[in-house]
């Protein structure tokens, strides 16, 4: 068994926190006002979401686990005192466990435009705050790329097959389902 160094790893980290309203505790548009102030501090560590209760921060890209939480650290602390300021709290967590979607605010950008006249109700809805960790490493950086080519190179040959046999028998796409 082959051991790892995982000195060939980095990792970064994203959290979409909630904006809430101290008296009410319901989630509330900050109107961009605590990105545009994380900006003028942790520069583009923060940024608008789709809903306007949503604020993201993203670490740095980190060489280890230690750098990671530090970074993860600097940020909450830095946006909770952003929101405080503002009269305003931030939590994360998976969902909002009263907030309703529909009376949520969508931040006025041309890319969730797009998402929200596609998707409707659908986009509106997913009213979610991830943590997300992303990690890369060269072996698994390549072993990821040998995947994807691998899945196009099967998903064509069956699409191919498959688009041959109905040109031929109407019925096999029935059959098949």
């Amino acid at each position: 068994m082959s051991s790892i160094n995982f000195k060939h790893f980095t990792l970064g980290v994203e959290e979409e926190y909630m904006v809430i309203d101290p008296q009410s505790r319901e989630l509330k548009s900050h109107q961009q006002k605590i990105v545009t102030e994380g900006q003028k501090v942790i520069k583009d560590k923060v940024k608008a979401e789709m809903h306007q209760a949503v604020v993201e921060v993203g670490t740095d890209i980190c060489q280890n686990i230690d750098e990671a939480f530090e970074d993860v650290g600097t940020l909450r602390k830095t946006i909770s005192k952003i929101a405080e300021d503002l009269g305003l709290w931030v939590a994360a967590a998976g969902t909002h466990p009263f907030s309703h979607w529909q009376s949520q605010l969508i931040t006025d950008h041309v890319r969730y435009n797009e998402i929200v006249n596609e998707l409707q109700e659908a986009a509106r809805s997913n009213l979610i705050f991830g943590l997300h960790v992303h990690v890369l490493g060269l072996v698994l950086a390549t072993q990821v790329l040998v995947l994807v080519l691998v899945l196009e190179v099967l998903c064509t040959c069956y699409i191919s097959a498959l688009l041959q046999q109905m040109s031929t028998q109407s019925n096999v796409l029935h059959d098949t389902l």
